[in-house]
């Protein structure tokens, strides 16, 4: 009786089949370990917020921040007053800069980009003053 050599298609299978368990294995091993280590944060959330448009009234980031500001305050913790603060100008690059200049690291003012803000930090524009680090 002969054996079969197992064609390059069956050994192709077994191959992926050792790497498809091993990436599995891993995925647990670190799902298991983050979930041992996730814990909520207690925050203290402030009472108002000012959310920076660096857009003028009534374009997409100003649309989209005004119809999300309802919602993001009825479900973050506190109930926050969200107050948009639309900043014209500079192809966002003015409001950007302005937000950079007065944000507290307290969570008090968010800034609503949009590529035509992060490009300019990316490409390196000399008019940037803000560093998304």
């Amino acid at each position: 009786m002969m054996t079969r050599k197992p064609s390059s298609f069956t050994a192709s299978r077994l191959a992926l089949s050792r790497v498809t368990r091993a990436a599995a294995l891993g995925i647990a091993i670190a799902g298991a370990s983050l979930a041992g280590n996730a814990q909520a944060a207690e925050v203290e959330v402030p009472a108002n917020i000012k959310w920076t448009v660096p857009f003028g009234v009534g374009g997409g980031t100003d649309v989209w921040a005004r119809f999300f500001s309802p919602w993001l305050s009825d479900y973050i913790p506190g109930e926050p007053t969200i107050m948009i603060d639309n900043v014209p100008g500079g192809g966002s690059i003015n409001g950007a800069n302005l937000f950079a200049m007065r944000a507290k690291a307290d969570g008090s003012n968010w800034l609503g980009t949009s590529a035509s803000t992060q490009y300019p930090a990316m490409l390196d524009d000399r008019r940037v003053r803000y560093d998304y680090s």
